[in-house]
């Protein structure tokens, strides 16, 4: 057995993952495939659920979550990304026209809304 982590350990890890994680998805995962949109969504909305809540969430549960507790604005994109983890990994897959460029602005949207980072 291990200790659950304290709350203000997990917030940090996740601030530390929040800002940087494009750049971090980039050094990695082809930006020209469907599946790098999904995931840089998906994450991004795990790691602003355990901000919020310092707790971890499933990929499906972290995107509802979202859709519910964020701008909504975003239900779109959320909505799409839920509705396409089921396609999985297909490297010959293309991103939607535009997605990879609505992933990106959700990712800058997430960075916004930690509001307790450590300067």
């Amino acid at each position: 057995m291990v200790d659950e982590p304290p709350p203000e350990l997990m917030r940090a890890a996740m601030r530390e993952e929040l800002h940087g994680l494009v750049d971090g998805v980039r050094r990695w995962a082809p930006f020209d495939i469907a599946w790098t949109q999904r995931y840089l969504v998906s994450t991004c909305c795990r790691v602003l659920y355990t901000l919020r809540t310092a707790e971890v969430e499933s990929k499906r549960g972290a995107l509802e979550w979202a859709r519910e507790h964020l701008d909504p604005r975003w239900r779109p994109l959320l909505t799409q990304v839920l509705q396409d983890r089921e396609l999985g990994w297909a490297p010959e897959d293309p991103p939607r026209p535009g997605s990879l460029e609505a992933a990106r602005e959700f990712a800058a949207y997430a960075e916004t809304l930690d509001t307790d980072r450590r300067r």
